[in-house]
């Protein structure tokens, strides 16, 4: 038995709103002018009405294939011009992905460039942006899965929509919380094919192993004038992460190592140098390696498809 239909009340217009979409069990009556200006896909689907349409109210009735989430999340932001608003205004991560999805399927050119503009701020493309992912627009599920779902679930639509320049970082996380039994248990499911979880395994060893090298200064004899007291505090460090229970995170994630200013703080201005310089080094390097470590082209070759994509010309 299927389930009795829903108006969603905030999408439901009584004065013009000459049709009905239908998404699920939820039905959304909406002017179709307005609908029609922001998309030529719906503009050339709703130009011929179709023989044997449903009527509703008196108004045609669309079925659309889209879950009622993402059609309810596309429609608000085209219809309430407070809901989808740009950054630094915020957004739900499901309800950016919904929309990013839809206004690239449906030609909403206007909508997937907002999108993309939030979504930036969760995936950066430059290695100092990586410090405000905290504060990012695009606010992830405070509930449920572990944060690691979110990402790849972004693989999947990043790759569907050709929006590579955000996916390096994408793939840096997932890589970065995943293991190789996790991958091998869900290469089957739609968003880890065997191609991509092989990317994600490369991409993997070659985040621990950068992290190794910017551990490396910390596991050499200090040579500074108070080498105890500094080779106490870069052991307590070490300890302090690379125990069993921290050791699976930490050594994934080079780009941001734990309480590395603390650490520092508490070195003498020799080994903290000396570690510092260690750090940006090899930070430079896998964030200028990361986008080759998942098969993807340079980061001057996706910012030039970056631009491309959003302004149709060529920088």
């Amino acid at each position: 038995m299927s389930k009795p239909l829903q108006r969603v009340e905030t999408l439901w217009f009584d004065k013009g709103a000459d049709i009905v979409l239908q998404a699920e069990d939820r039905i959304f009556r909406v002017p179709r002018s307005i609908l029609t200006a922001r998309s030529p896909v719906f503009r050339n689907l709703l130009e011929i009405p179709a023989e044997g349409d449903e009527i509703m109210d008196g108004v045609p009735v669309i079925q659309l294939s889209e879950s009622a989430e993402e059609i309810e999340a596309f429609l608000k932001a085209i219809y309430d011009s407070s809901y989808f608003m740009p950054p630094p205004a915020t957004i739900g991560f499901h309800e950016v992905f919904a929309i990013l999805r839809l206004s690239h399927k449906y030609d909403v050119d206007y909508l997937f460039r907002r999108a993309i503009e939030h979504l930036e701020t969760r995936y950066p493309q430059n290695l100092k942006e990586t410090d405000m992912v905290e504060r990012s627009t695009v606010q992830l599920p405070s509930t449920g899965p572990p944060e690691v779902v979110s990402h790849e679930f972004a693989l999947k639509i990043l790759h569907e929509v050709e929006a590579l320049w955000l996916l390096p970082y994408a793939y840096y996380l997932v890589a970065a919380q995943t293991t190789l039994d996790y991958l091998m248990a869900t290469s089957n499911k739609e968003w880890c094919p065997p191609s991509r979880r092989d990317i994600i395994v490369q991409a993997r060893m070659c985040q621990v192993a950068a992290t190794d090298r910017m551990l490396d200064t910390l596991t050499h004899r200090s040579n500074c004038a108070t080498p105890d007291k500094c080779d106490l505090k870069k052991f307590a460090y070490l300890k302090q992460n690379l125990n069993h229970g921290r050791r699976f995170y930490f050594a994934a994630a080079p780009m941001r190592l734990a309480d590395r200013q603390k650490v520092i703080k508490q070195l003498c201005p020799t080994c903290a140098t000396a570690f510092e310089s260690t750090y940006h080094v090899v930070q430079q390097q896998i964030w200028s390696q990361l986008p080759r470590n998942c098969g993807l082209p340079s980061w001057d070759v996706l910012g030039a498809m970056r631009h491309k994509r959003l302004y149709g010309e060529s920088c």
